[in-house]
């Protein structure tokens, strides 16, 4: 996988009409499309970094004032995938780090930051259903 994007939104509803709107824009999968809380959608892609930069960008214009957030990942780090999907089994873990973000799409942003700018594994990434992000 080249790229990553993430499209957050506050409405269920234009959630689904975001995720049409932004396979119709761009050659790209849906990896996931939705709620994760009571008022709360996500919709997270892949594919090439051209094709996710213009998915997301017509996902961002059709959520209009439902967006909360939005983020592309190129070069998206392989232990992303694997944490998002609870496929990881760690064993000698001599420390623990978490990061807790409002956001889940910054979430997503934090736990391909740390696992890029340091010689640490993501056992899980939490796109949580009470609304919060936890790498």
């Amino acid at each position: 996988m080249e790229a990553l994007g993430m499209i957050e939104l506050n409405s269920i509803s234009q959630g689904i009409l975001t995720a049409d709107a932004v396979l119709k824009a761009a050659n790209v999968g849906i990896m996931r499309a939705q709620p994760v809380c009571p008022g709360k959608y996500i919709v997270i892609v892949s594919g090439g970094v051209a094709d996710v930069k213009a998915a997301i960008a017509a996902g961002a214009e059709a959520a209009a004032e439902f967006l909360i957030d939005s983020i592309l990942i190129p070069r998206v780090h392989e232990d992303v995938l694997r944490a998002m999907n609870g496929c990881v089994d760690l064993t000698g873990v001599e420390a623990l780090g978490v990061i807790e973000t409002f956001s889940l799409a910054q979430a997503l942003l934090s736990a391909d930051a740390a696992a890029k700018s340091a010689d640490v594994s993501l056992m899980e990434i939490r796109l949580g259903t009470d609304g919060r992000g936890v790498a």
